[in-house]
């Protein structure tokens, strides 16, 4: 499982995910690479919490 802000950073209503390497970041873009890699039923949601989204995946 992975956390992390997603989405756009104009969207965002935490401070610290509009800035540093976190405002450069959504989450939301690992969903190819993990795919690729060879990760499957990759799902994720805001955690409603500071605006942090999750990823969960699983790999056979």
């Amino acid at each position: 499982m992975l956390i992390d802000y997603a989405g756009p950073v104009s969207e965002r209503g935490h401070m610290s995910a509009k800035h540093g390497l976190h405002g450069q970041f959504d989450l939301h873009r690992l969903r190819e690479p993990l795919a690729a890699a060879g990760f499957e039923r990759i799902e994720g949601d805001p955690l409603n919490w500071l605006g942090l989204h999750y990823l969960r995946a699983v790999r056979s």
